[in-house]
């Protein structure tokens, strides 16, 4: 007896812990019963403040996912486009050096070269949306 107080620091604390074994209690249902009314409380105070309009929820669904991967690459073909033009535009005025020249339109080949792989994934993606549409489409009639 003297031993099991020794090993749980105290007789009390032996006492307890041998009951709740014997009745079957777990330490973690004690700690669960101890915390559960903490847990409930921050629940019940996020709701109060989603229903007082303190608290936002950010909700972002498939079709707002879609129209924003659609937004991207518009940006990133338009973008590519033009910068592809200007640097064009750039190499062929008569104030650069022809090596410098050479280099602005290399460059502008590589921005062009941007601007149609944005191109070809924007096509990607319409050919895409037309196929899962719920409206009359060619692939309706497949």
């Amino acid at each position: 007896r003297e031993l099991a107080d020794l090993r749980d620091g105290s007789a009390l604390k032996s006492a307890a812990l041998e009951l709740g074994r014997r009745v079957g209690w777990r330490p973690q249902d004690v700690a669960q019963l101890v915390t559960q009314p903490r847990a409930v409380a921050g629940v019940a105070q996020t709701v109060r403040k989603l229903e007082e309009g303190d608290l936002k929820l950010r909700v972002r669904t498939l079709e707002v996912e879609r129209m924003i991967e659609r937004v991207e690459l518009r940006q990133r073909f338009i973008g590519a486009g033009v910068a592809s033009a200007l640097l064009l535009h750039i190499s062929l005025g008569a104030t650069l050096h022809r090596l410098a020249a050479r280099v602005v339109q290399v460059i502008a080949a590589r921005v062009a070269w941007e601007c149609w792989n944005a191109w070809l994934a924007l096509k990607k993606l319409t050919v895409q949306q037309l196929r899962f549409e719920n409206e009359d489409t060619v692939y309706d009639t497949m």
